[in-house]
């Protein structure tokens, strides 16, 4: 929990302090700007002094915030306005989700690469459930089948289980 008053740091609790790498005495005084990331702070103080003016700015957003020792980590500010010692102030609670991003962007590039795999492999791929309903089919099935996916999809047809000789469909559901 953080208070910025007059674009300075006016509270700060132990976990806002220690998410940074400070001690509480060495945060409060300082301006918040310290904390922000050179390349975001144009763009953080027009969103301070929009909010301190009643204007309509995001109450939650991510920023990219600088450590004491130097690393970067990524921040949700979750903001309000607030009065304080009877002035305007913006309270904000942080939450470093520099881990949960990180995972996304890692999970993000996975599916690119996957589909590009799947997209580009001289093979029809695709996805089914248990009951044979199919729910992906990769672009190169035109090739194979003659059909579009979406035409097999639109079909109503399963990929699949309308491909397996009937003789052989028991073995598939075992």
């Amino acid at each position: 929990i953080v208070i910025a008053q007059d674009g300075k740091v006016v509270f700060a609790n132990k976990s806002m302090a220690k998410m940074f790498g400070y001690a509480v005495t060495e945060v409060v005084g300082r301006p918040f700007l310290d904390y922000v990331h050179p390349d975001e702070r144009a763009g953080i103080i027009d969103i301070y002094q929009r909010r301190l003016q009643g204007m309509d700015v995001p109450k939650i957003y991510n920023i990219r915030a600088v450590t004491k020792d130097g690393r970067i980590v990524i921040v949700e500010n979750n903001a309000n306005t607030i009065t304080f010692r009877g002035k305007p102030a913006v309270l904000s609670f942080l939450r470093n989700v520099t881990g949960r991003i990180n995972t996304q962007n890692k999970l993000q590039e996975s599916e690119r690469r996957y589909r590009s795999l799947i997209e580009n492999t001289p093979i029809v791929a695709w996805i089914t459930d248990r009951e044979g309903k199919t729910s992906y089919i990769s672009p190169n099935v035109k090739k194979v089948y003659g059909y579009t996916s979406d035409e097999i999809l639109a079909t109503g047809k399963e990929l699949w289980l309308d491909r397996i000789h009937p003789d052989d469909l028991n073995a598939v559901h075992q």
